[in-house]
């Protein structure tokens, strides 16, 4: 996942916390502590977890937001839309 974030302009991680290699936790502080990758802004997706509880063990980081299950389309869009600053493209439009 490092890699891949490190290669691509990519401005914003979905990660669930409990992952079988790299937590979602553990993906956070790499992303915190890399200067370079800084700017990425982290969503973090859980069941086991509450928001408060995250946001304490990835010490509230900027650009760091929580979503618990179950959530449903809505809200996942509304997560993403106050990360990003701004929605995405709808259907047939061009991202500029």
């Amino acid at each position: 996942a490092l890699k891949l974030i490190r290669e691509q302009e990519i401005t914003l991680v979905i990660s669930d916390v409990v992952m079988p290699v790299l937590d979602g936790i553990s993906l956070t502080r790499s992303l915190r502590s890399d200067e370079s990758l800084s700017h990425v802004s982290v969503l973090l997706v859980t069941g086991v977890m509450s928001e408060h509880e995250l946001l304490e063990l990835t010490g509230e980081a900027c650009g760091i937001s929580v979503l618990t299950k179950p959530f449903n389309a809505d809200k996942l869009s509304e997560k993403v839309i106050g990360l990003l600053g701004r929605a995405p493209p709808g259907p047939g439009e061009t991202e500029v």
